[in-house]
């Protein structure tokens, strides 16, 4: 372990990745052997992890768990040890991520439940059964090369030793929207940008706007896969990084670095945000605008700079149009649509890159928050400056339809054409505690229906509030923002408020 971290802070590497497959067999050993004891360990993983929290904080995962693993049994006893770590010791640093599947040893997975029963937000959840199929088909890549399928900083996938596909770039999907709906000016800042779209009139089918949409779509992710492939050849002007090349497969053997052709995968992402907003907004045009007739598209425009102020009731008309996340078929299905979209143009990219893959992520740290505030108000109801949807989670208050529900409407995304998503869950301690095994079942059935992801928090809803008004009371009150944890008091106040927001079940 130390030379790992001594290696990490010479090579700036920030992945633990999978600590149970490295050191599991060592462990064991050592325990068999008698050079160290249980506690022995206990206290240098701890130790361990304290080093690469002070060294690289959120960007460091720590895998344990999951297929592929050359000594199983021996990995599992370490997986234990690491979720006993968390359990004397609640940290932010490394995110520790469970790779579960349906065949795993049970005992882990409820282990890593009753750590999660205490208000941990660690470990995070990734669905095997799932994953590995997935990132078979979007990196174009061998079951044995997914079975060591990674994720770093807020989720991107990666696979272990053989690919690397950050620094990411970003897009601000209901700004597309917007720039469609104001003929490609920007009504904050009344510059043009990306393509000129034609002008919204009454005449403008419903079919037509989503076609605009589109192809402004399109237009930015031409520009997010060279920006990519930018960064990777400037990276490689400005050095070799000969530390991490010597540890990633191929590059010894090719005699190239890392950015010169040595890599086994090229791959890169594109951080998406604010897909639920888009398909919500895009839902509530539908339905209000078109098939209702509420109001015209222009005055919608018009309602939308306003920021509904004079517009009050088609705010509520537009509210209380079909949401995602409430297993509706309607709002699940345009959902669908904009998922799908999005994905086959980022990964059409590849095509016009030297990149292996370029797939999107829907990871979100706290930039849903950020990027909110450079958006106007949108046609789901958001006002101008609010916060975007997190993830491929419903938008914060709106899956009021219960827990199952929204699982479904998770469920429905194709995971095989993206590379990581955060799916945002905040259970009572009631629930999660009280019902343990019903909870499990839900989560058990999520996953075989095709739940790839889990970001489970365990809060009560009242620590949260008071949490606003008397913070000093709640100083290590910990809270899953999207790609990382934080303690509720340390972040800004709109990061709360949207935390707050979200349904707990």
């Amino acid at each position: 372990m130390q030379l790992c971290n001594i290696y990490a802070v010479l090579a700036s590497s920030t992945e633990i990745a999978r600590m149970d497959d490295y050191l599991g067999s060592l462990y064991v050993k050592d325990l068999e052997n008698g050079i160290i004891t249980r506690q022995d360990a206990l206290n240098y993983v701890e130790n361990y992890f304290d080093l690469f929290d002070t060294n690289f904080r959120r960007d460091t995962r720590c895998i344990i768990g999951g297929k592929g693993r050359d000594d199983e049994e021996s990995a599992n006893e370490f997986c234990h040890l690491v979720l006993d770590v968390l359990d004397d010791k609640p940290i932010l640093y490394p995110q520790v991520s469970l790779r579960y599947y349906k065949d795993m040893d049970s005992t882990v997975f409820d282990h890593a439940l009753d750590v999660l029963g205490k208000g941990n937000t660690f470990p995070i959840l990734y669905n095997d059964d799932v994953n590995v199929p997935a990132t078979m088909r979007a990196m174009d890549v061998p079951m044995k090369v997914a079975e060591q399928y990674a994720f770093f900083g807020c989720g991107e996938y990666m696979l272990t030793n053989k690919s690397i596909g950050t620094p990411n770039t970003c897009l601000n999907m209901p700004k597309v929207l917007e720039l469609v709906l104001n003929e490609g000016i920007d009504p904050i800042t009344n510059k043009r940008l990306g393509l000129q779209m034609p002008k919204i009139t009454e005449e403008t089918t419903f079919e037509e706007l989503f076609e605009n949409y589109k192809r402004n779509i399109d237009f930015f992710t031409r520009l997010c896969g060279l920006v990519q492939e930018l960064v990777y050849d400037k990276c490689n002007e400005q050095g070799s990084f000969l530390l991490l090349s010597i540890l990633h497969d191929d590059c010894i053997k090719k005699g190239k670095a890392i950015f010169d052709g040595g890599l086994y995968h090229n791959g890169g992402t594109v951080e998406t945000y604010g897909n639920i907003t888009v398909s919500d907004s895009l839902t509530a045009i539908k339905k209000v605008i078109y098939e209702d007739k509420i109001a015209t598209l222009p005055e919608l425009v018009k309602a939308l700079n306003a920021n509904f102020e004079g517009y009050e009731d088609l705010k509520i008309a537009l509210e209380n149009a079909p949401k995602y996340g409430n297993d509706n078929e309607y709002a699940d299905n345009m959902a669908i649509l904009v998922h799908e979209h999005v994905c086959q143009s980022v990964r059409n990219q590849k095509n016009n890159t030297k990149l292996d893959s370029l797939i999107i992520v829907m990871i979100n740290n706290n930039m849903n928050v950020l990027l909110g505030k450079t958006v106007g108000a949108t046609p789901d109801g958001k006002l101008k400056g609010v916060y975007l949807s997190n993830g491929n989670g419903a938008y914060p208050g709106r899956d009021v339809e219960g827990i199952t529900a929204l699982l479904n409407s998770l469920t429905k995304l194709d995971v095989s054409i993206h590379g990581g998503a955060n799916c945002n869950m905040k259970f009572s301690k009631d629930l999660f505690n009280g019902q343990r095994e019903k909870l499990k079942f839900i989560l058990e059935t999520y996953f075989e229906k095709g739940g790839q992801h889990g970001n489970i928090s365990v809060v009560n809803q009242k620590d949260l509030e008071d949490a606003l008004v008397y913070p000093e009371k709640y100083p290590n009150l910990m809270a899953r923002v999207g790609g990382f944890t934080a303690r509720y008091v340390t972040l800004d106040h709109d990061t709360q408020i949207e935390i707050l927001n979200r349904i707990i079940y």
